[in-house]
C-alpha cells in the first residue's frame, strides 16, 4: 500500500498537468493513448510531443489552448464550452464540435474541415467541407462557392445552385425553405414542406406526414416532438426515434423493427408478437416492462429485470440510474454502463467482462476475479494485471 502513494515522476512525460476530477497519474511509459475525457472539468493545457492523439472530450468545460504541433488530431469536442483558439499549423483536422457554444475563430489555412457545432464564419476557400454542425443555433452565413456541403444544423439560406445537399439538419428549429431543385436530398430535422416528386428520401426529424405509398423510409427522427402515428402498411421500417416524447403506439403488424428509442420517455407497451427486436432504448426512464418471450435482445437503457435464461445479452445501459442487480448466469456480458451512477455490485462470476464505465461516479468494487478488464471512467482500485481504461482514478497503474 506504500507502494501505492508514491508519487509519480512527472519528468518521464513531460508537460502533462492533472486534470479536475479524473487522477491518470501514473498512465506512463505507453505507446498508444486511447484518453477517454467523459468528464465535466478536465483541463488538458499541455498535451503535445506524442504519438497518437485520439482525445476524447466529452466534457463540458474543457480548456484545450496549447494542443498544437502535433501529428494527428482527432479532437472529438463533447462539450458545451470549448474554447480552441490556438488551433492551427496543423495536418489533418477532425474536429467534431459537439458544443452548444464553440468559438473557432482562427481555423483557417488547413486542409480538411470536419468541423461540428461551431461559429465557422471564416470558413472559405477550402477544398472539401464536411461541417456537421450539431448546434442549436449557428449562423453559417458565408458558406458559398465550395463542392460539397454536410452541413447540419444551421440556418443555411443560401444554398443553392449545388451539386449534392447531404444536409443534415440536427437542430430544433431549422427553417429550410429554399431547397429545392435538387438532386438527393439527406435532410433532417427541418420543416421540408415542399419535398416531393423526389427519388430518395432521407428525412430525419421532420413533420413528414404525407410520406406514403413510398418503397423504402429510412425516417430518423431526432426531433423532440415528432407524432408519425400513420406510418403503417410500409415494407421496411427503420424507424429510428431518437426523440424526447414519441409515442409509437401503432408500430406494429410489420416484419423488422429495429425501433431505435433515444428519446427520454418513451412507452412501448405494446411492442410484442415480433420476430426481431433491436430496441435501442437510449432514454433516461424508459419502462420496458412486457419485453418477453424474444429471440434476441438489444435493448438498452432500460430498467430491464426480467432478463434471463436468454443466450446473449449485450445490454447497453445508457441511463442515468440503472440498477442491474440480477444479471448473473449469463453467458456473455458485454454492459456498456454509459450512465452518471450506476452500481453494478453484484457482476461476478461471469466469463468476459466488456464493462464500459463511461460515467461520472461509478463505483465498482466488487469487480475481482475476471479475465479481460475494458472499463472506463470508474474508481477500479483492484483493477491490476490488464491495464485498458479510460479517465479512470487508476492509482495502481505502474510496472508497465
Amino acid at each position: 500500500m506504500a507502494s501505492l502513494r508514491v508519487r509519480p515522476k512527472w519528468h518521464l512525460i513531460p508537460f502533462i498537468e492533472p486534470w479536475a476530477l479524473v487522477r491518470r497519474r501514473a498512465l506512463y511509459s505507453v505507446e498508444i493513448y486511447h484518453l477517454l475525457y467523459h468528464l465535466s472539468l478536465v483541463r488538458r493545457r499541455a498535451l503535445y510531443s506524442m504519438g497518437i492523439y485520439h482525445l476524447l472530450y466529452h466534457l463540458s468545460l474543457v480548456r484545450c489552448r496549447a494542443l498544437y504541433s502535433m501529428g494527428i488530431y482527432h479532437l472529438l469536442y463533447h462539450l458545451s464550452l470549448v474554447r480552441c483558439r490556438a488551433l492551427y499549423s496543423m495536418g489533418i483536422y477532425h474536429l467534431i464540435y459537439h458544443l452548444s457554444l464553440v468559438r473557432c475563430r482562427a481555423l483557417y489555412s488547413m486542409g480538411i474541415y470536419h468541423l461540428s457545432l461551431v461559429r465557422c464564419r471564416a470558413l472559405y476557400s477550402v477544398e472539401i467541407y464536411h461541417l456537421l454542425y450539431h448546434l442549436s443555433l449557428v449562423r453559417r452565413r458565408a458558406l458559398y462557392s465550395m463542392g460539397i456541403y454536410h452541413l447540419s444544423l444551421v440556418r443555411c439560406r443560401a444554398l443553392y445552385s449545388i451539386g449534392i445537399y447531404h444536409l443534415i439538419y440536427h437542430l430544433s428549429l431549422v427553417r429550410c425553405r429554399a431547397l429545392y431543385s435538387m438532386g438527393i436530398y439527406h435532410l433532417s430535422l427541418v420543416r421540408c414542406r415542399a419535398l416531393y416528386s423526389i427519388g430518395i428520401y432521407h428525412l430525419s426529424l421532420v413533420r413528414c406526414r404525407a410520406l406514403y405509398r413510398m418503397g423504402i423510409y429510412h425516417l430518423l427522427y431526432h426531433l423532440a416532438l415528432v407524432r408519425c402515428r400513420a406510418l403503417y402498411s410500409v415494407g421496411i421500417y427503420h424507424l429510428i426515434y431518437h426523440l424526447s416524447l414519441v409515442r409509437c403506439r401503432a408500430l406494429y403488424s410489420m416484419g423488422i423493427y429495429h425501433l431505435i428509442y433515444h428519446l427520454s420517455l418513451v412507452r412501448c407497451r405494446a411492442l410484442y408478437s415480433m420476430g426481431i427486436y433491436h430496441l435501442l432504448y437510449h432514454l433516461a426512464l424508459v419502462r420496458c416492462r412486457a419485453l418477453y418471450s424474444m429471440g434476441i435482445y438489444h435493448l438498452a437503457l432500460v430498467r430491464c429485470r426480467a432478463l434471463y435464461s436468454m443466450g446473449i445479452y449485450h445490454i447497453l445501459y445508457h441511463l442515468s440510474l440503472v440498477r442491474c442487480r440480477a444479471l448473473y448466469s449469463v453467458g456473455i456480458y458485454h454492459l456498456l454502463y454509459h450512465l452518471a451512477l450506476v452500481r453494478c455490485r453484484a457482476l461476478y462470476s461471469v466469463g468476459i467482462y466488456h464493462l464500459i464505465y463511461h460515467l461520472s461516479l461509478v463505483r465498482c468494487r466488487a469487480l475481482y476475479s475476471v479475465g479481460i478488464y475494458h472499463l472506463s471512467l470508474v474508481r477500479c482500485r483492484a483493477l491490476y494485471r490488464i491495464y485498458h481504461l479510460s479517465l479512470v482514478r487508476c492509482r495502481a497503474l505502474y510496472r508497465m
